[in-house]
């Protein structure tokens, strides 16, 4: 059996496994069976906690941020939150539209509710710092080969590694207070 317990630690139901062989009892079977019951219960979960008068991206972020934080504290997954501040809405714009073409498949991209909307916020599950390196570098290009200008020209960039003692949403809130 496989409880479904969210983020909170609260347990929500049971999956039950009919069969699976012995040589699969592995720590590391284990571990991924747990994984994946906690992306299970948040998929169970998203639509029904959070207020409905919150956008469904800002959700959909809320719920893989809750996760990957989880995740990051339970089974050491790397993960990266990205924040941008730019100095206009127009460059905001053109990057997200740059960033969503780009995407990979798990990241999320949004925007904060309430935030100007000079701000965009990108999570990058199973993301290490070379990793997100790697992203930032990806996209400095883009945007240098389209706009021929530098990206840290018009943003700031601030990051954060999942695995540090810091509370992503207190973060996120500073960042956003912050001015570009």
């Amino acid at each position: 059996a496989l409880p479904l317990i969210d983020w909170e630690q609260h347990m929500v139901g049971i999956v039950t496994v009919e069969a699976m062989p012995f040589f699969s009892f592995q720590p590391k079977t284990l571990r991924l069976l747990a994984i994946m019951s906690g992306h299970m219960t948040d998929i169970l979960l998203e639509h029904s906690q959070i207020s409905g008068q919150v956008q469904s991206d800002w959700r959909h972020f809320l719920f893989q941020l809750a996760r990957v934080t989880t995740d990051a504290r339970d089974h050491q997954l790397p993960s990266t939150l990205v924040h941008f501040a730019f100095n206009s809405a127009a460059s905001a714009t053109h990057v997200h539209q740059m960033m969503q073409q780009t995407r990979r498949g798990l990241d999320v991209i949004t925007q904060p509710p309430g935030a100007a909307d000079t701000q965009i916020v990108v999570l990058l599950p199973l993301t290490d710092e070379l990793g997100t390196a790697a992203y930032l570098q990806r996209l400095a290009d883009a945007v240098q080969l389209q706009s021929g200008r530098y990206l840290e020209s018009f943003a700031r960039i601030q990051q954060l590694s999942l695995g540090d003692k810091i509370d992503p949403s207190e973060w996120l809130d500073r960042q956003q207070k912050e001015p570009a």
